[in-house]
């Protein structure tokens, strides 16, 4: 099995994301893992020289 976590998490919205873990009772250590992994993520493309931040 191959995942794309990136891509998985950036099609999300991240509040909704973990507000929904913890109504599933996903809490502690787990829900601190995805809560510092969608936090502060940055995109850049960079195309024919050109750098464009999203």
């Amino acid at each position: 099995v191959m995942l794309d976590f990136p891509k998985t998490f950036d099609t999300v919205q991240h509040k909704i994301l973990l507000s929904k873990l913890l109504r599933y009772k996903i809490r502690g250590t787990p829900h601190r893992w995805f809560t510092n992994y969608l936090s502060g993520r940055q995109q850049r493309v960079i195309f024919n020289g050109c750098t464009f931040d999203g």
